[in-house]
């Protein structure tokens, strides 16, 4: 981004981090650090020649119950809105891979179970 007298670059891990926050927000987890360390892993940045943004969110697990369409196109908009806000970057996409659906309480659980075992 180039502005009168410098250049401002914004890295990846910044955005990485935004996208963490809106998943936090969004799916009302807990903010720890086990938590954060399994999102950022299915958060994956790309930059296109244009330097736009496409993000990558693999493996998510939607609540059960939720219209899944309706609920990852909230979760896109809010990434999307909240990256451009925030670093005046053109998001051209945010894909979502949904894994697997699980009950609101679990998702907790299910985000400690898969930490400890990455960590083994």
């Amino acid at each position: 981004m180039e502005y009168h007298g410098g250049k401002i670059e914004i890295s990846d891990n910044v955005l990485k981090e935004i996208v963490y926050r809106d998943l936090m927000e969004y799916m009302e987890l807990q903010d720890d650090n086990k938590a954060k360390k399994r999102l950022k892993k299915i958060v994956i940045v790309q930059r296109t020649p244009e330097d736009h943004v496409v993000i990558t969110i693999k493996s998510l697990k939607v609540p059960y119950g939720e219209k899944i369409p309706e609920y990852v196109k909230g979760l896109m908009e809010k990434i999307k809105d909240d990256i451009e806000k925030m670093t005046e970057l053109n998001v051209e996409a945010v894909n979502v891979q949904v894994e697997d659906v699980v009950e609101k309480e679990k998702l907790k659980e299910i985000e400690d179970d898969e930490l400890s075992q990455d960590e083994e």
